[in-house]
């Protein structure tokens, strides 16, 4: 079940804690998304804005 991060600052702390297994990283022309695979949840930013990242 996905889940949620709201804030960026989580969201990284999450993605290099020892819980996560894998991070990917999705390219299309108009945007980027990352989701961070844990040993419980899929994780991801929850806000996804143009120009970010």
């Amino acid at each position: 079940m996905p889940r949620k991060i709201e804030e960026i600052k989580d969201f990284l702390l999450t993605a290099t804690s020892k819980d996560a297994k894998s991070v990917k990283i999705k390219k299309n022309k108009d945007n980027v998304k990352f989701k961070v695979r844990c040993s419980r949840y899929l994780l991801y930013p929850g806000h996804h804005r143009q120009g970010k990242g």
